[in-house]
């Protein structure tokens, strides 16, 4: 997987993995600590901008979580791509 994101950050996606239970290893981009819907929620803030295109995977909660906060933010239904 390592390398699929790393090729993914190449071609001009940015990619953030948001470990909402482990710590985050030291020195390693592109990884958070926290949930993903607060996270996307901060960089929605910081960025001013609607999201592009949303990809999870993840429990049913919290995929539910971050469809309605996709929403929210002004990202369209098909823009999600989700395991459920």
């Amino acid at each position: 997987m390592e390398r699929e994101i790393e090729d993914w950050s190449r071609a001009g996606v940015a990619v953030t993995l948001c470990l909402s239970r482990e710590d985050v290893p030291p020195g390693r981009r592109g990884v958070v600590a926290g949930y993903v819907q607060d996270v996307a929620r901060a960089y929605a803030r910081e960025g001013g901008r609607r999201p592009k295109m949303i990809f999870a995977a993840g429990v049913k909660d919290m995929i539910d979580a971050l469809r309605a906060l996709a929403t929210e933010l002004g990202a369209e239904e098909s823009d999600f791509r989700t395991n459920y």
